[in-house]
């Protein structure tokens, strides 16, 4: 027997703007009014005006990554609200629609190829772009999900390691701009407390200690803050100590209820071998080894091999 408390929810992924350098570069009116919907097209032209704008002093619209074995759930939004699935309805193996996610895969290879990124995206690791970020050279980014990443900039603002700036969430663009976003969740998190065997001391002291977390909401609103990410308690209501926060990390709950899946990820058991067959693909695809279509085909063999293998255990 074990017990698991729950923790918070990681919310769906989605895209961090620095607005005030989106006010700077006089690009602030670019994005959507909604903080939801646009279309490829319409992003395109935020990241072309804001790297034109802000060339001079070495500024890109963001900043892709492909040498990374985390972060792929960045991508796999962008195909999903580009309307490919990733998986079959079972899990069996993968549906990626070829056309969608081709269109998918151009949005990006059109920001390289504009320059609209800085160059070695096929060799740079997600976490790499934060010097990028923090010293206000991206003017948004893909890494951050939810409020993690507001929370991570106010805690540097507040410590004096960075010059301050203003962040906001916008959910990831569709081809057209009026499909709603359908992104990757982690589901919640949380953390087991204990496997005891039977023991019947261990499991009296391991319930007092679940009871005593849920029944004290200062510790999951405690965790909450820390990390960025919201309460799985229902209703309860969690003090960033910024009213910019509270509002974001509300929509941002919001918004993860409404357009987040958490069906796909670490709950399979081939899940971590199956992220293995990803960035090596896009890395072909940004240097220009290989097409879009050519990318889908190697990715959707590598992946359903995993799949297939681990499903004959």
């Amino acid at each position: 027997m074990q017990g698991y408390i729950p923790i918070n929810l990681s919310q769906g992924y989605n895209i961090t703007v620095n607005v005030s350098l989106a006010r700077e570069l006089g690009v602030y009116d670019l994005l959507p009014e909604d903080k939801i919907h646009w279309s490829y097209d319409e992003f395109l032209e935020f990241c072309r005006a804001a790297r034109e704008n802000g060339k001079d002093k070495n500024i890109y619209a963001t900043q892709l990554f492909a040498g990374s074995k985390s972060s792929d759930a960045v991508y796999y939004s962008f195909m999903m609200s580009g309307g490919s699935d990733i998986l079959n309805a079972d899990h069996t193996g993968m549906a990626i629609n070829e056309e969608k996610a081709s269109d998918t895969l151009t949005l990006f290879k059109t920001m390289i190829e504009e320059e609209l990124v800085p160059s070695g995206a096929a060799t740079t690791v997600d976490n790499d772009i934060r010097p990028n970020w923090y010293s206000q050279k991206l003017v948004c980014m893909f890494v951050s999900t939810g409020t993690g990443e507001a929370v991570n900039v106010k805690k540097q603002i507040d410590s004096g390691d960075i010059e301050p700036f203003d962040v906001d969430i916008y959910e990831i663009p569709t081809p057209d701009g009026k499909a709603d976003p359908h992104v990757m969740s982690w589901g919640s998190t949380g953390f087991t407390i204990f496997k005891n065997a039977g023991d019947n001391a261990k499991i009296e002291a391991s319930k007092k200690v679940i009871e005593t977390f849920l029944e004290n909401q200062s510790y999951s609103q405690e965790v909450c803050v820390q990390t960025g990410n919201s309460t799985v308690l229902k209703d309860l209501d969690v003090d960033y100590g910024d009213d910019k926060l509270n509002e974001q990390a509300k929509r941002a709950a919001a918004s993860t209820a409404e357009y987040a899946d958490s069906s796909i990820g670490v709950l399979e058991s081939w899940w971590s071998d199956f992220r293995e067959t990803f960035y090596v693909q896009l890395q072909s695809y940004y240097t220009g080894e290989k097409s879009a279509e050519q990318v889908i085909k190697d990715w959707e063999a590598a992946g359903n091999e995993v799949i297939a293998k681990s499903l004959q255990q």
